[in-house]
């Protein structure tokens, strides 16, 4: 498989004929692809015989600041992560599961481990390259838990970086800074206090904002940097992404 990267090199891929799926990373959209394939005979053949390339323009659709499809995310483990909290059913995929009450097990929230430290970070794929605008993100029980809202191990600072190509040592070369979030309590209240104006604005979801010069990135990661309990864990309900990016059809 032979495509153009992003950065302009020519990249040749080579496939089992058992994998089902693969990922052309930095793709550079509104360029062709090729393929081929290889046979070898019998493990003892001296020669393996070559099909010629066959060449493909995809049909693209351009996606301008929209949703992007959560189905599409996955879990995207490295070297360093914050490990998950061991409870049944708590996995990164419940930040994007759309479910915003409930227990863990029914997809409503996910939580880090106790002794995760500050900072701590983890990553999930977005299962396509885009340029982001939007984040929305909900804390641990807007709707159902309301003595969590802007309290015990919700976000309250932390960094959004996204890449194309991460380092496979989890480190954060290749990596680029996207933003920088700050949770708001609107009443201004202390901590452990709050008012109806605090949880409207919870269950609305926090909106942040991409700079408009960001990057196109394939991957997220989010950097803890502070929780509202300044806890050593962190928990969150649910997340939005909106950008624009190509779709192939």
């Amino acid at each position: 498989f032979r495509y153009i990267a992003q950065s302009g090199d020519t990249r040749t891929v080579f496939i089992k004929s058992e994998d089902s799926v693969t990922v052309p990373v930095g793709f550079n959209m509104g360029t062709t692809f090729s393929y081929r394939t290889l046979y070898l005979p019998d493990t003892l053949s001296i020669d393996t015989f070559y099909t010629e390339f066959s060449i493909v323009e995809p049909a693209l659709t351009h996606k301008v600041n929209e949703e992007l499809d959560s189905e599409k995310f996955l879990e995207f483990p490295l070297p360093g992560d914050a490990e998950a909290a061991s409870y049944q059913g708590n996995t990164l995929a419940n930040l994007w599961s759309g479910v915003k009450e409930g227990s863990v097990a029914e997809g409503a929230w996910y939580r880090t481990n106790n002794g995760s430290g500050i900072p701590h970070h983890f990553q999930f794929d977005l299962g396509v390259t885009a340029k982001l605008n939007r984040l929305v993100m909900w804390q641990r029980g807007a709707f159902d838990q309301q003595s969590l809202l802007f309290n015990s191990g919700n976000l309250r600072k932390w960094e959004i970086w996204g890449s194309s190509e991460p380092a496979d040592n989890g480190s954060y070369d290749g990596w680029t800074q996207l933003l920088s979030c700050e949770s708001v309590k609107p009443s201004g209240l202390p901590k452990g206090k709050k008012n109806s104006d605090d949880i409207d604005y919870a269950q609305q979801g926090e909106l942040f904002t991409f700079p408009e010069d960001s990057p196109d990135v394939r991957y997220i990661r989010i950097k803890v940097l502070e929780t509202w309990g300044e806890s050593d864990y962190m928990f969150a309900s649910d997340l939005e992404l909106y950008g624009s990016y190509w779709v192939i059809e």
